[in-house]
């Protein structure tokens, strides 16, 4: 590492230096020790938690462990649905990951990576915090001091219990101290060195550490109007970044992927600099401050500077007004990094508290850019910083005395401490993790089938699944080899599209995928199986509020499983009745159907679908089925293709075409009576040639959808 040897020298002549080093990491054990608390402060200690992105991370890191290797290297096929995904795309911190499955004949069975992570990470932010004011100070004592209100900054800390990674914020102090070092010549090796980091840490801090980058850059350009150097300072790091990128499984997705919902919600809120409790948490960062009411959206902007770091921006504001001594030109670098971080972090939609004072529709292309970096609000740390940085400094150069300004310091930082003590009393002892608990009564049921089955997968996958958490602790603690049960950052839509329309494909042929058991997704599904699968041998088991389908296992259930599994009943439906859709609601759906984006009906997706209901029949009526059709997804000028069939019995083929499609559609089919059962009805909807709004290049989607369906109706024809 060429870049560390640039720290200069006097920081390594002075003997109290190794003796400060030590401290910082002797206060990062004992932080990290007070977190987790004695019983998972051990390096082979999961930690069970209600936390989805800490669960998804530990999930994400074991089985990545428990694999072999593959190209690309961050490729973790058994995470995840459709041959999994990357590493990168899940957290886990990646570069840790990456090391530890390099010496994984020498870790201990469930290696508690987190552990390992947050030491680090307290280390280096108080680190890289010291040498930063150490750089502008020169005074040991004080910038050891100021150096631990980098560590109690409510930014960094509100990341540990829920996002692993994103709690490596060092990296962006890191970036700045080699900054303030003014390493002309060495640019192109820090920033591909940097880059590369970042893209084995969290994608995240790619972008903001590019803010500094090109902040700096166009201060350089402007003082010594050299184009060619400015231009490879920026040319080749990002070079270097997209090779690295590209070796550790970023390129696994399509930039159409790395587009997610969210830019103009997950934002900053222009009072998050005093606002210390965001809206759908309890946890309360201020004993003196209260909360600002905003948006739930906004909780990625928090940004709670804490007393001690308010002090520090109004003392920073008073001197640099008085003095006006603003110097564009000179600080032209941080001018723009204000500027774009306040305009990526408060989006489009600018609120001040509860208030929304301004708001615009972006173009499409621009938000699909801006997509990329959906949770905009974290640009908002670069001000966060900054403002700790230059308040500490102007705190040292405010005293002529440096013992003045010690005890200043001091005294900022016992406030800020003392301001953010409801919550660090809340991080004591694993609290801030949410512990899941498990049930004893259950203990059986998991060693069962983790002994018995290699898979443990949904009946559809679902990135933000109910059944996530409780299903997700049991996967972390029992010995699977494979789960789709998963949460990720960023995934292949198209795969997962084609995916889910292969399982279902399977589940319409009444099989199962070998070795696998399946968690119903939702009450419908647990229908559609109940159905389909009654008298073959198939075991259900209602265990902590999930349904669970466990093939050849049925002689394993119990009265109590039977008397949960006989109150699961299907829809009931009466002839002349209109029955409007929705998702994940109890109704008539059966498999193969997805969301409107909240909108009424719901899209068939894939090539199968069905409606699975109970209907009683008289004989001496006839009936026609009735589906009330809002829209279809096909190429202009193009048909859809599809055929009805009622109890696995073909009645009609149809052909839908947008020319002939009008609002509220209504498609029909006669229902022989011969074809209907004395009460359970299914009926299936075959889909020939679905297309996702993607391949009409509509939207990023990449939903292989087919009907629009509002409502269908049984009317007698008598």
């Amino acid at each position: 590492m060429k870049i560390i040897q640039h720290i200069p020298n006097l920081m390594f002549h002075k003997k109290n230096n190794t003796f400060i080093f030590a401290c910082f990491f002797v206060f990062s054990f004992f932080f990290t020790f007070y977190i987790f608390g004695s019983e998972n402060f051990s390096l082979n200690k999961l930690i069970f938690t209600n936390n989805y992105d800490l669960l998804s991370d530990q999930l994400a890191l074991k089985f990545f462990l428990n694999d072999s290797w593959h190209f690309p290297f961050g490729k973790n096929p058994n995470y995840g649905p459709a041959d999994g995904s990357s590493i990168v795309f899940v957290g886990g911190a990646p570069i840790l990951a990456f090391i530890s499955k390099i010496f994984k004949f020498i870790l201990p069975n469930n290696f508690n990576l987190t552990l390992i992570w947050y030491l680090i990470c307290f280390f280096l932010q108080s680190l890289f915090g010291y040498l930063i004011i150490f750089k502008f100070t020169k005074n040991s004592l004080f910038s050891f001091v100021a150096s631990f209100l980098f560590i109690f900054c409510p930014i960094f800390l509100d990341r540990i219990p829920s996002h692993l990674t994103l709690s490596g914020q060092w990296i962006i102090l890191l970036c700045f101290y080699f900054e303030f070092q003014n390493l002309s010549n060495k640019r192109i090796i820090f920033y591909s060195i940097i880059y590369s980091l970042c893209s084995l840490i969290h994608f995240y801090f790619i972008p903001i550490i590019f803010i500094i980058q090109i902040s700096y850059l166009i201060k350089r350009y402007l003082n010594n109007k050299n184009i060619k150097t400015s231009l490879q300072e920026l040319i080749i790091p990002i070079i270097i970044l997209l090779i690295i990128s590209y070796l550790f499984g970023y390129f696994q997705i399509s930039m159409f992927d790395a587009m997610g919902y969210g830019y103009g919600y997950y934002k900053f809120n222009l009072l998050g600099f005093f606002d210390p409790q965001y809206s759908i948490r309890d946890l309360n960062w201020s004993i003196f401050l209260n909360d600002i009411k905003n948006l739930p959206g906004e909780k990625e902007g928090f940004s709670y500077l804490g007393l001690g770091g308010i002090f520090l921006l109004f003392i920073f504001i008073f001197i640099f007004i008085k003095e006006r001594n603003f110097k564009i030109k000179d600080n032209i670098n941080f001018y723009i990094i204000i500027f774009i971080s306040i305009i990526l972090s408060a989006s489009n939609n600018i609120n001040v508290g509860g208030y929304q004072i301004f708001s615009f529709e972006l173009p499409k292309v621009l938000y699909g850019l801006l997509s990329i970096v959906r949770a905009s609000g974290r640009f908002i740390w670069l001000i966060n910083y900054l403002i700790i940085i230059f308040g500490i400094v102007v705190i040292y150069k405010f005293f002529k005395n440096t013992r003045y300004a010690t005890l200043a310091i001091s005294f900022i930082l016992i406030f800020q401490i003392l301001d953010i003590s409801p919550a660090l009393k809340k991080y004591y002892n694993s609290q801030a993790f949410n512990q899941y608990k498990f049930e004893k009564n259950n203990e059986n049921f998991w060693k069962t089938i983790s002994n018995d089955f290699d898979k443990i997968k949904s009946t559809k996958f679902n990135n933000t699944s109910n059944i996530f958490l409780s299903v997700g602790n049991q996967i972390l603690k029992y010995d699977f080899k494979s789960t789709d049960i998963s949460r990720s950052g960023r995934y292949s839509r198209k795969k997962i599209t084609e995916y889910r329309s292969k399982a279902n494909k399977i589940f319409s042929q009444k099989k199962f995928e070998k070795n696998t058991i399946y968690v119903a997704e939702n009450l419908n599904h647990l229908k559609y199986f109940k159905h389909i699968h009654k008298d073959t041998g198939v075991g259900f088991f209602f265990i902590r509020d999930n349904w669970f389908i466990v093939p050849g296992h049925g002689h394993l259930m119990k009265d109590k499983d039977f008397q949960n599994l006989d109150k699961i009943s299907l829809f009931n439906v009466v002839e002349n009745k209109k029955y409007y859709f929705q998702i994940n609601k109890n109704n008539a759906l059966g498999i193969g159907w997805t969301h409107n984006l909240n909108k009424q009906g719901v899209w068939s997706e894939g090539n199968i679908c069905n409606l699975l209901f109970n209907f009683v029949p008289k004989k001496e009526n006839n009936y026609k089925l009735i589906l009330n059709i809002n829209s279809i997804m096909t190429k202009k000028d193009q048909e859809l293709h599809g055929t009805i069939k009622l109890n696995d019995k073909k009645l009609k083929e149809f052909v839908l075409s947008e020319k002939k499609l009008k609002n509220n559609f209504n498609l029909e089919f006669s229902l022989p009576f011969q074809y209907l059962n004395k009460s359970d009805q299914k009926i299936d909807i075959v889909i020939e040639n679905p297309i996702s709004p993607l391949d009409l290049l509509r939207s990023p989607d990449s939903r292989k959808l087919g009907v629009l369906l509002k409502a269908f109706e049984i009317s007698s024809i008598n």
